[in-house]
């Protein structure tokens, strides 16, 4: 009862916060307290004036805080640096080694990419979707090919083809993945894009 009188006030409080309402949560708020209060000492109190000898010790058992064991018990660990290491090992387990993405080599054979490709996998991209490696959105990718597609067009195309370009060029700027043929654009940059 005099809980659900200590909630109701402190949520009137919040949502009328007047100063008479604050006040009425606090008197709420003491007064639940302090009947919790009372009734423990009333429990204890009962306890004590019907108390035998061996309910005296079991009281005494709940008196003492009950230390928890710092470490838990692992199997075969016995010094706290083999501790750390089985920790260390089941938290952090070891991770596979990294391999950089695939670079794109320079291909003289590959098909001339042409803007329907490029607008065909662009179109399967969100443009909210995070940007690749070059840092640029989706989204900016779509308008620089409704303003002019051949930029990209170009773009791509050199950047399979020549291998006078920069390192940096060469990087895919989407990851690639191994996937099976579909269809004419498997062998271009933006396979991977669709």
């Amino acid at each position: 009862m005099l809980r659900r009188e200590y909630h109701k006030a402190g949520r009137s409080a919040k949502k009328h916060d007047t100063p008479h309402m604050r006040e009425i949560a606090g008197t709420s708020k003491a007064r639940y307290f302090k009947a919790i209060k009372a009734a423990k000492n009333k429990h204890w109190s009962s306890f004590l004036l019907t108390a035998t000898r061996q309910s005296l010790w079991t009281a005494k058992k709940f008196t003492y805080v009950r230390a928890q064991p710092r470490f838990t018990s692992l199997q075969g660990a016995e010094t706290p640096q083999q501790m750390n290491d089985d920790l260390l090992d089941h938290f952090f387990p070891p991770k596979e080694p990294f391999s950089p993405p695939p670079r794109l080599r320079p291909h003289k054979s590959v098909p001339p990419l042409t803007t329907d490709e490029i607008a065909a996998a662009l179109s399967n991209c969100s443009p909210t979707s995070a940007p690749g490696q070059d840092g640029i959105p989706y989204s900016t990718w779509k308008q620089v090919n409704k303003i002019n597609p051949p930029i990209l067009l170009q773009i791509l195309t050199n950047t399979v083809r020549s291998p006078g370009l920069a390192h940096t060029m060469r990087v895919s700027p989407s990851p690639t993945t191994s996937k099976p043929c579909r269809g004419p654009v498997s062998g271009s940059p933006l396979s991977s894009w669709t």
